[in-house]
């Protein structure tokens, strides 16, 4: 039996590189939460959740363990926020500052930006105020 996925919800950001936070649904029993849609050179990409370890490392607390799972995971996410996009929706998620501050915080404890353009967005979200 395949599993399948139910739902996708999209909240999209104002985010130059985390596009949208995603959660999914498969067979209206599991939810995965805490996925980000990135902005890459290449396009998107969607990025499964992580956890920081103490050692700075991170570990994959969700990931599908084969390229099927991965490519219906991805074209299902990607399908959706391309809908959300389409459609208009406000791009503003509704999250609080300390939330929209995270986001970039988690980007540069991972390496995905450097300090300069972590500087840049924090002044960004903070001049929107």
């Amino acid at each position: 039996m395949n599993m399948q996925i139910t739902e996708v919800k999209i909240y999209p950001t104002d985010d130059d590189v985390v596009r949208a936070y995603v959660t999914i649904v498969f067979d209206d029993c599991l939810m995965i939460g805490e996925i980000e849609i990135i902005k890459e050179t290449k396009g998107l990409f969607v990025w499964m959740p992580t956890k920081k370890q103490k050692d700075g490392t991170h570990r994959d607390i969700a990931y599908a363990i084969n390229t099927e799972t991965r490519n219906m995971i991805e074209e299902a996410v990607l399908a959706e926020y391309e809908k959300v996009v389409a459609d208009g929706d406000p791009v503003s998620s509704g999250r609080s500052v300390s939330e929209r501050l995270r986001a970039p915080e988690q980007l540069k404890t991972d390496g995905l930006i450097n300090q300069e353009e972590y500087n840049d967005k924090r002044k960004e979200i903070l001049e929107e105020l």
